[in-house]
């Protein structure tokens, strides 16, 4: 099941412009920055202890964090939590009637498999899911 918080995602108007309030004021450190075209947004992934923060800047209009941006603004947009087995979770969650944003995993940051829950089932929150593979 659940093994622990993974990363807090932010979607922000810019990373660049973010990213110095993180490393300079904050002190955390900058791991990467990355492009995921298939949720169509560049990801900044700061650490701080064992979970990172993600900076999450939409790079094209549709996605859910462009239409996140659009309607509420720069904010907490997820927290995602690292599971051992993402098939097994979205099975259960789908047998019990949880409505989820997406039944199969799909491709995440740093090649982690990924899904998202739909908020409507926790209280307007998005939570992720994701798998990491072994490296």
């Amino acid at each position: 099941m659940i093994e622990l918080i993974d990363h807090i995602g932010i979607v922000v108007e810019s990373v660049e412009k973010s990213i110095k309030t993180y490393t300079e004021a904050l002190g955390l450190n900058l791991l990467e920055i990355e492009d995921n075209e298939v949720f169509g947004v560049k990801i900044a992934f700061l650490k701080v202890g064992d979970t990172l923060v993600e900076l999450i800047e939409p790079t094209f209009d549709g996605t859910m964090a462009s239409t996140f941006l659009q309607k509420k603004g720069e904010g907490l947009h997820h927290i995602a939590f690292k599971v051992d087995n993402i098939n097994n979770i979205l099975t259960r969650l789908k047998d019990i009637g949880i409505p989820l944003i997406h039944e199969t995993p799909q491709s995440g940051g740093l090649g982690a498999l990924v899904a998202f829950m739909h908020p409507s089932a926790s209280n307007n929150v998005y939570i992720e899911f994701i798998e990491k593979s072994e490296k």
